[in-house]
């Protein structure tokens, strides 16, 4: 069966024999995507607004990255609780505690008059969004495994990443219509419409609620550790998020101050994230035909050679102008989106009888990873976009080499 046939199918999911979902495919891959997307929409939103924030709370550029720092902070962690929680009190319960969190988050913001507190509000909405993240995880894991696993993130993928392409154009319209913080309020009616539609269509996926208790937690935990294969794509992914977190930190100063955009930052910001979707489409394709390990192997190689490249005629020759880092970026991305979802799908495939833990603990290493990497960039940050280069290529590097070994010994 052909996988856009699969995606308009109905009825295709079975949980113990019992089919659980009366909708197409295709809404509820649109429906994980807006869960998915709080973490996206919360960050790319407030983009345009950055020079505002900074004039606002007197801070300088190398203080903005805490507005994104603070948010994958509280999202690790986040997914560390709803990990156990949504396996103990059901999914759509935990997606709807993680958006209450959320809403709270965004109250601190918008009422915050100095940068601290504002920074907290933003710990809090990262902390709540761990909840729809990883309960949308736990249901396609619930749902789905292997290989049409890896195609259903990757199509969910291609679907949330419109989310990046067009937040930082609706964060610039709000900017030209009303207050920077009134952004802040259209993530609250956001959430509250995509939860709402998650809540109307898609019955409770978890079958057999488990205990919580610390022994679960710990054994739980240990097995993730103790899955060799299940570990480097943890780490591959954090490497990747973190080059993909330095560029996202540093973008609006980059392109506002370095190459002088001006309001047009968001559009050049859309195109590159519309490579992201565009290539996590093709892979929810292909992935059917050759399987995610060889995939994410094959193009990180491939994006191994393009950044090395690019790093050396930057250092030998000349440093890249607009159109030349726009097109690293750009097809970096691309790259990204045949890594991404097939890494995610083969880290989690493994635990399938503890799909909630499983997911909130591949998601918080990897996003605690990423976070140590893009903070530790961001410092070296000078205004140009040599450390954007640089991470990008040390971390393709060092994935490549760890999905090859992890591929060679896999075949041993």
């Amino acid at each position: 069966m052909s996988v856009f046939r699969y995606l308009l199918s109905y009825n295709n999911f079975f949980i113990n024999g019992t089919v659980t979902l009366k909708i197409s495919n295709t809404f509820f891959c649109f429906i994980i995507a807006g869960m998915i997307s709080f973490v996206a929409l919360t960050i790319d939103t407030l983009l345009p607004a950055y020079t505002i924030i900074k004039r606002e709370f007197l801070i300088v550029d190398t203080q903005l990255h805490w507005i994104i720092t603070a948010l994958f902070l509280g999202f690790s962690l986040g997914q560390i609780l709803f990990g156990p929680v949504s396996d103990r009190i059901g999914r759509k319960n935990s997606v709807l505690l993680g958006v209450g969190i959320y809403w709270i988050g965004c109250l601190v913001c918008l009422v915050s008059n100095t940068y601290l507190i504002f920074v907290l509000g933003r710990f809090i909405q990262g902390f709540g969004i761990g909840g729809p993240r990883v309960v949308s995880q736990a249901i396609c894991r619930d749902l789905f495994n292997g290989n049409k696993l890896a195609s259903i993130n990757s199509f969910i993928m291609s679907i949330f990443i419109l989310v990046p392409v067009v937040a930082p154009l609706i964060g610039q319209g709000f900017l030209f219509l009303f207050y920077w913080k009134y952004i802040i309020a259209f993530f609250i009616l956001f959430s509250l419409v995509t939860t709402s539609v998650l809540m109307v269509n898609i019955e409770e996926t978890l079958k057999e609620p488990q205990k919580i208790n610390f022994v679960n937690i710990l054994k739980n935990f240990k097995e993730v550790l103790k899955n060799l294969n299940s570990m480097i794509y943890i780490v591959c992914l954090g490497l990747l998020l973190g080059g993909l977190l330095t560029f996202i930190n540093i973008c609006q100063p980059l392109y506002l101050n370095y190459f002088d955009m001006g309001s047009k930052f968001p559009l050049f910001f859309a195109l590159i994230a519309s490579m992201l979707g565009l290539s996590s489409y093709l892979n929810s394709k292909y992935v059917w035909q050759f399987g995610a390990g060889k995939i994410a192997l094959s193009f990180s190689l491939m994006l191994m050679i393009w950044t090395l490249i690019t790093l050396a005629f930057q250092i030998n020759y000349f440093s890249l102008n607009l159109v030349w880092f726009s097109i690293f970026i750009m097809i970096s991305f691309s790259f990204f989106g045949f890594i991404f979802g097939n890494l995610n799908a083969l880290a989690i495939n493994p635990f399938g009888h503890i799909a909630g833990y499983a997911s909130s603990i591949i998601g918080s290493l990897s996003t605690l990873i990423a976070i140590v990497v893009s903070g530790t960039s961001t410092t070296f940050f000078d205004g140009s976009p040599d450390i954007v280069i640089f991470t990008l290529s040390t971390c393709s590097i060092l994935t490549f080499i760890l999905l090859f070994f992890q591929r060679y010994f896999a075949a041993k």
